[in-house]
């Protein structure tokens, strides 16, 4: 972690001794970063907003919405059909303020655009695990 990137971590903890700015903080996140991932992993994808919209059921409307950063009304049903439109995985859990602190000020536009299952890099080794289960066999 780079000085500049730790300074920030320090500096945004700080703020997240006010209840009310965490609560803030959350729903602003929330709504950015799936707004902002929606919309670069759609990109990275080379897909229009018609073209997301078709692969999900939906229309050309509702991704243009959940594309914008002021909106907040997704529901995990939604964003269930959309990762599976963008061949992702979706998770949704609770963390504490340190998981989402160290994810707020280290992220990166690799984090937001999101590659697809065929270009997933664990797909190699899952190969490899798989011949190691079958020689276990023998």
């Amino acid at each position: 972690m780079s000085e500049r990137t730790s300074d920030r971590r320090i500096s945004l903890w700080d703020k997240f001794k006010e209840k009310v700015y965490r609560d803030g903080f959350v729903a602003s996140h929330l709504a950015n970063n799936i707004a902002a991932q929606i919309f670069s992993t759609r990109e990275l994808r080379g897909l229009t907003q018609t073209e997301l919209a078709q692969k999900a059921g939906m229309a050309q409307a509702r991704i243009s919405v959940m594309e914008d950063s002021g909106y907040e009304n997704f529901s995990v049903k939604t964003l269930r059909r959309l990762a599976s439109a963008l061949d992702v995985a979706l998770v949704v859990r609770f963390v504490p303020f340190s998981e989402l602190a160290d994810y707020a000020t280290n992220i990166t536009p690799d984090k937001v655009a999101v590659r697809e299952f065929k270009n997933d890099s664990l797909m190699p080794v899952k190969r490899f695990a798989s011949r190691g289960r079958n020689n276990r066999r023998n």
